[in-house]
């Protein structure tokens, strides 16, 4: 019993040593950070408010050395994350050589985003170099990459509608000299029986460089309709006879199928339609008269001659 509170006694003391050498630690430590310090720091340089006319190409730095006083907690809590700095490119000036920010806006800037009470003493930079380039604007037309398969027995009436069909392109003019119009990413709409209306994106090349788009998403839109059909007999119609000429043709009337809605279909007469023949485009030895729709009403979405020629006799007066 004597020898285990003998062999005790040490270990207890050992314990309350260390004890004592920790907090003795953590108080130098506290009181090490709490003292004012000098030292440097790198951070990084994030680039803002480029002016609107123009595009930043590049810039003499991309991060800064910064001497500053602080306190020992300040410096530590640094060493936890990346410091950046925002410049604001609205202050730079034009020079015989180009653009820059001086010496006193860089430092202000600076000083305005540090902690109150963390000084700036000294930048490893007299000034700021920036190089832009013109900013160019063009209009050009967007495309639609659409795949339709419309249901059986229905029609797209009046092409496909784009929300915006067209958009502006900014950026350097030798990079949009080159670009006449954009298209959508390739779309595929399937069995459509009714109106549809889709958002698609457009296709941006990934060496697009510093091109930018007004717009990134379009509005493709259409209105599908149920069709019926109708087949009309309608006159052929000779143009460009010799004078002092008659000519009959064979046959004398054309059968035309028409698709469109009952609605209209109902009021569809053969007066409406006309197919000519040109007789002054004839070759040479040929006998047949070719033939060419050459109107039909707004309303019908389309309309086929189902005989594309006709014989005929010509007769002189």
């Amino acid at each position: 019993m004597a020898n285990n509170i003998t062999n005790r006694l040490p270990r207890q003391k050992l314990n309350v040593f260390l004890i004592c050498l920790i907090a003795s630690f953590m108080a130098w430590s506290v009181s090490k950070l709490s003292e004012t310090h000098t030292d440097v720091t790198s951070y990084a340089l994030n680039f803002t408010s480029v002016p609107d006319s123009l595009i930043l190409n590049e810039v003499s730095r991309s991060q800064l050395t910064l001497r500053l006083r602080a306190s020992g907690f300040q410096f530590l809590r640094m060493n936890f994350s990346q410091q950046t700095l925002g410049i604001n490119l609205r202050e730079v000036r034009k020079g015989a050589s180009g653009y820059y920010l001086p010496r006193q806006a860089l430092l202000t800037q600076i000083q305005q985003q540090l902690p109150g009470n963390m000084e700036l003493l000294e930048v490893d930079a007299d000034t700021l170099y920036v190089d832009f380039r013109q900013l160019h604007t063009k209009k050009v037309a967007v495309v639609a990459d659409v795949t339709l398969g419309l249901g059986q027995n229905h029609l797209l009436e009046g092409g496909l509608q784009l929300s915006p069909d067209s958009i502006t392109l900014s950026g350097p003019d030798i990079e949009i000299d080159t670009i006449e119009q954009v298209y959508t990413q390739p779309l595929v709409l399937n069995n459509l029986t009714e109106d549809f209306s889709v958002v698609t994106t457009l296709k941006q090349p990934q060496n697009q460089g510093q091109i930018s788009y007004s717009k990134t998403t379009v509005e493709v839109s259409g209105k599908v309709f149920r069709f019926s059909e109708m087949i009309l007999d309608v006159p052929v119609e000779v143009v460009n006879l010799p004078e002092g000429t008659q000519i009959k043709t064979f046959p004398a009337v054309i059968p035309v199928l028409c698709k469109a809605r009952i609605a209209q279909l109902k009021d569809l007469v053969a007066s409406d339609f006309r197919v000519v023949a040109d007789y002054g485009s004839l070759p040479q030895g040929q006998s047949v008269l070719q033939l060419q729709l050459a109107q039909k009403p707004d309303a019908v979405h389309t309309a086929q001659l189902l005989v594309d020629g006709v014989e005929f006799i010509l007769k002189r007066e």
